[in-house]
């Protein structure tokens, strides 16, 4: 890796693509092979890793971390301190609640080279969001213009314009029309 450093104190590997009118907080690092769109801001404390895309006009506020090969679509706001697992893929119009974490391994293999790496990324799609402290077990998906409820635990996937909420997250209704995109 070879980093160039700017005013802020942020890191770019020499390798990332970078659109055009980025705005970046302080100690922001964007390792090798990145790719980001134009107008994107990424807050103070940011951390991507290799081989992350990130759309046009999205934002990562402070304290993000966004793990290797993941994909993030236009117009994307993660607040401060999620942690997008890797391989996750996030499409456009998304919103990402504070502290909310995105598994993507139901299983802790590290130093145990008798146990398989399962990796199953969730996929958040269209219009969806997310309040605050969401937990998204690996694999599932959640459905376009849903919206999960502030601290739910999401274990299975979650339809198309639905409202779900709690541990584990089950559906308590339909996202208004005039709230979905």
């Amino acid at each position: 890796m070879s980093y160039s450093k700017n005013q802020n104190n942020c890191f770019i590997d020499s390798t990332a693509k970078i659109g055009s009118d980025l705005t970046t907080g302080i100690n922001v690092v964007v390792e090798d092979y990145v790719i980001i769109g134009d107008n994107v801001f990424l807050g103070h404390f940011v951390m991507i890793r290799p081989r992350a895309v990130i759309g046009n006009r999205s934002e990562a506020r402070a304290y993000v971390t966004i793990e290797e090969d993941v994909i993030i679509g236009d117009d994307v706001t993660i607040y401060p301190y999620a942690l997008i697992s890797s391989k996750t893929i996030i499409e456009s119009k998304v919103v990402i609640g504070a502290y909310s974490v995105l598994a993507n391994v139901n299983k802790i293999v590290r130093h145990r080279p008798n146990l398989p790496l399962i990796v199953e990324a969730p996929i958040i799609k269209y219009g969806a969001r997310l309040a605050p402290h969401v937990k998204l077990l690996p694999g599932v998906v959640i459905g376009r213009n849903s919206l999960v409820g502030i601290g739910s635990v999401v274990t299975k996937d979650v339809p198309e314009n639905a409202i779900v909420f709690g541990n584990p997250a089950r559906v308590k209704g339909e996202v208004p029309i005039e709230e979905r995109l």
